[in-house]
């Protein structure tokens, strides 16, 4: 440690080399160092009273910190460079040249003004809540050597005349430094001030937008951060033009895409001046405009593509099916998987193509998947082994969703094709090709407008496996007074037994036969209305379909249950009939009936029947499968086919089904049958009927270790009964963890509170359950019921707007909002609790 206490001048050209040392100047002391000098020294600590001046010329060259409590006086023309290391500057200073040099960093405790020129050579400054002023101009600098802003601090510059000023400030996001600098280069000369830059690391909101750019559609704003960019000290007045560099940036293919947008404090964006053409790289763009007047804040808007992390796949559903040689009308489908990565925007597919290609087997058609059929149409061309399809919107505003956080999948098309006329394994037997960029069409739908982008490869090839099955026709027979054979159970003779042939015998039980309609060769007629059998041809036909437990001639519940077996187990029970007891209740693998391989498509889908299956917790041990049913009509019953030989181990795997609302009161049988398929039925005996309605909880499927790609590899088939007829549903199967299922119930507190004029309200349902959400006074009377009904294990958010249930606003005061909670999935679950909240106006 060296103390200087006298008075020192350095006239001629020297050198003073202390850099190992530490030097602290004290009270009353004088040092004055000149032109020519310099001095080099570990720290430098000018304590109270004690005055260092530096000249003209001089130079102090710093290996450690300086701290100044006295006064310090540099010269425009005088030199202070910091070398290496880690260096602390506590105490303000008004430097003349200041020079960081050797790597390391400066880090600043105190504002300091650099009259001169500041250069950063290697090495950092960080602000901290500091601002750091330049007076005369930057010199050295680069993203790596650059003014790190960790804090409230500023870099300010003086602006005089015209040319360029650049601002060159880093940023810590979490553990990373990104470079965030600016350029400003004023064209025509503003009043003499300062400029001050300064990096918001919050999403600034899209208010304003969309905006139209010279026919470019901005329509939404980077949510990395923005920059406020303020005049002070007389500045007014210029025109200028303005580059932002933004290192760390995520979601654009093109930086030239991208526009600089300015907005007045926190208000609505627009498009001052005229865009220059950016540059960079997708994660470190340079963005460029001209011809602006007057500071505040600056952000980076793009378009439709820009800030996506967009994700666009056309596929099959599985990569392996199973079917029989030499069969004709083979069904595999297609699935669109979609994201665009930015909750909240109505982005969507519009139109995409694909070439369908086999030289194994011979396809015969591509059709839309029933659950877009009345949205979506198709132009199919043929090609060598294939067909060229096109699928797009019937208008501007038919998209495909995403799942907010999540892809979203659809199966979008059905690819017929005839089995290979040989037994074996036929890998990459049907592939998709040319599924890219030109009709991959994405939108937003505020502003129709259509723009194209690559679609990505799901899975893009089928291996087909072919192999000889000899299964027993199912047993039939020929009613007196026909020429066309009946099957036992075929209630509502279409030729094959199923879930309306069960919801059919169930309405004859309870003998409402005019519900049940019968597909006679002859004509169209309600089941035989009467009591045994008087000779009729027609009675004797639906009697003998339905008599399959005893045939007694009278048709009751054990017929229910004989039927209800057979089409589970896909086999008549011991108990039928002699003439059908042990044989197969339909055959599943190819008569007129069935699709070999697939389940029949009977009847045209005539409305919204669609069936999302929704995993929890996939691949988990405690994985489970929500079934949702949308229906625009009555619903008399549900079947549901699994293929579950197809998870490994299937033998030992052990299935539970759980019924919700609205099935609650109807009867729920399934099983696993000889096959390898998993059964369940969903139909009532006393008549009631699954009223219309959105994504309704029909079961929850327990199968340990499920996801979405093993679930399509079970090729999920749903038939509903409308009106004892069987429908079709179409189907999806997404993973339902796009949001995190709580672990219990919760209520918590409302934000804000007090709140004024209204308030959000978050509560947690681990599973689906009855709730309501009612608000109180503080006398205890009922004030607004917020929430009645079943709900969705998720977090819920809602809203209460200070409002009693007649939309009246309520006074000031105390208020209280209590949950109440019960399990769907046990009902000795239930769950209360009540939050006090404040209303002050």
């Amino acid at each position: 440690m060296i103390y200087l206490r006298l008075l020192i001048f350095f006239t001629l050209v020297s050198v003073l080399s202390l850099h190992s040392q530490d030097v602290v100047v004290m009270s009353g002391t004088y040092v004055s160092a000149g032109s020519g000098v310099v001095v080099k020294m570990g720290s430098l600590n000018v304590s109270s009273g004690a005055t260092v001046v530096i000249g003209s010329g001089a130079k102090f060259e710093l290996f450690s910190d300086l701290t100044n409590s006295g006064t310090m006086t540099c010269d425009v023309n005088s030199n202070f460079e910091f070398v290496g290391g880690f260096q602390v500057i506590t105490g303000s200073v008004n430097f003349g040249n200041l020079n960081k040099s050797g790597g390391g960093s400066i880090v600043l405790n105190s504002p300091i003004t650099v009259s001169g020129v500041l250069s950063i050579q290697s090495g950092k400054i960080y602000l901290g809540a500091n601002d750091l002023t330049v007076l005369g101009s930057i010199g050295t600098y680069s993203p790596v050597n650059s003014i790190v802003q960790n804090g409230t601090g500023r870099l300010i510059r003086r602006v005089v005349g015209t040319g360029d000023f650049v601002f060159p400030i880093s940023v810590l996001v979490g553990s990373n430094e990104y470079y965030r600098g600016v350029k400003v280069t004023f064209t025509t000369a503003p009043s003499s001030g300062n400029l001050s830059v300064y990096f918001n690391g919050v999403n600034p909101g899209t208010s304003g937008l969309p905006l139209d750019d010279g026919g470019v559609q901005i329509v939404n704003v980077w949510s990395g951060g923005y920059w406020s960019v303020e005049p002070s000290g007389g500045l007014s007045g210029g025109v200028y033009d303005i580059e932002i560099e933004a290192h760390g940036f995520s979601g654009t293919s093109d930086p030239t895409r991208l526009r600089v947008l300015k907005r007045s404090s926190g208000g609505s964006w627009t498009l001052q001046g005229t865009h220059v053409a950016g540059g960079g790289t997708p994660t470190e763009v340079v963005v460029r405009r001209a011809g602006l007047s007057g500071f505040s804040e600056f952000g980076i808007g793009g378009t439709i593509f820009d800030f996506i992390s967009a994700y666009l796949a056309v596929g099959f559903t599985v990569s392996d099916i199973y079917v029989e040689t030499g069969a004709t009308g083979n069904i595999a489908y297609i699935r669109l998987d979609w994201n665009d990565g930015n909750p909240g925007k109505t982005h969507g597919v519009w139109g995409w193509s694909f070439d369908v290609t086999s030289s194994v087997v011979t396809i015969t058609d591509v059709t839309l998947a029933p659950s877009i059929s009345t949205a979506f149409s198709i132009n199919k061309t043929p090609i060598p082994n294939g067909i060229r399809v096109l699928i797009y919107g019937n208008s501007a505003s038919v998209i495909l969703k995403d799942q907010g956080n999540s892809v979203a999948q659809y199966v979008v098309a059905r690819v017929h094709f005839d089995s290979p006329g040989s037994d074996g394994d036929y890998l990459n037997a049907i592939s998709l090709v040319n599924n890219t960029v030109s009709d991959a069409v994405i939108r937003d739908a505020s502003l129709l407008t259509l723009s194209s982008m690559p679609a990505g490869d799901g899975t893009i090839n089928l291996n087909v496996h072919s192999s000889s099955l000899f299964i027993e026709q199912p047993p039939s027979f020929l009613p007196s007074g026909y020429s066309d054979w009946r099957k036992y159970g075929d209630i509502n003779w279409d030729g094959g037994i199923d879930i309306a042939d069960i919801t059919g015998l169930a309405d004859v039980v309870i003998e409402n036969w005019g519900a049940v309609t019968v597909n006679d060769p002859n004509g169209s007629r309600p089941f035989y209305e009467g009591d045994g059998y008087n000779g009729t041809d027609a009675d004797n036909s639906d009697r003998t379909s339905a008599d399959v437990e005893t045939g007694d001639g009278v048709i009751d519940q054990m017929d229910l249950a004989t039927l209800q077996d057979a089409v589970i187990d896909v086999t008549w029970p011991s108990y039928a009939i002699p003439a059908i007891a042990g044989k197969p209740a339909y055959k599943f693998y190819g008569d007129d009936d069935t699709v070999k391989g697939f389940a029949t498509l009977k009847k045209i889908n005539d409305g919204i029947l669609h069936v999302d299956f929704e995993i929890f917790n996939p691949g988990d041990k405690g994985s489970i499968i929500r079934v949702r049913l949308s229906n625009s009509v009555d619903v008399k019953g549900v079947q549901i086919s699994l293929k579950v030989k197809a998870l490994p181990n299937f033998e030992r795997l052990k299935f539970d089904v759980t019924p919700l609302l609205p099935v609650s009161g109807f009867k729920v049988a399934f099983g696993k049958n000889e096959l390898g398929y998993l059964v369940i039925l969903i139909y009532s005996d006393v008549g009631k009927l699954i009223k219309r309605g959105d994504r309704q909880g029909i079961v929850t499927i327990s199968i340990p270790g499920i996801d979405v790609e093993k679930l399509w590899a079970l090729q999920p088939d749903v038939k509903l009964s409308v009106r004892n007829l069987s429908y079709n549903a179409s189907i999806d199967v997404r993973d339902a963890n796009y949001i995190e299922i709580p672990k219990s119930y919760m209520l918590y507190q409302n934000y804000p509170n007090p709140f004024n004029p209204g308030t959000r309200i978050e509560f947690d349902v681990p599973e689906f359950s009855n709730v309501k959400l009612i608000v109180w006074n503080s006398l205890g009377q009922r004030v607004r019921e917020l929430v009645n009904g079943q709900v969705d294990p998720a977090r819920h958010v809602v809203y209460w707007d200070g409002k009693d249930e007649s939309g009246v606003r309520v006074s000031s005061g105390v208020y209280f909002v209590t949950m109440y909670a019960r399990s769907l999935e046990d009902e000795k679950r239930e769950f209360t609790m009540t939050r006090k909240m404040i209303l002050m106006k």
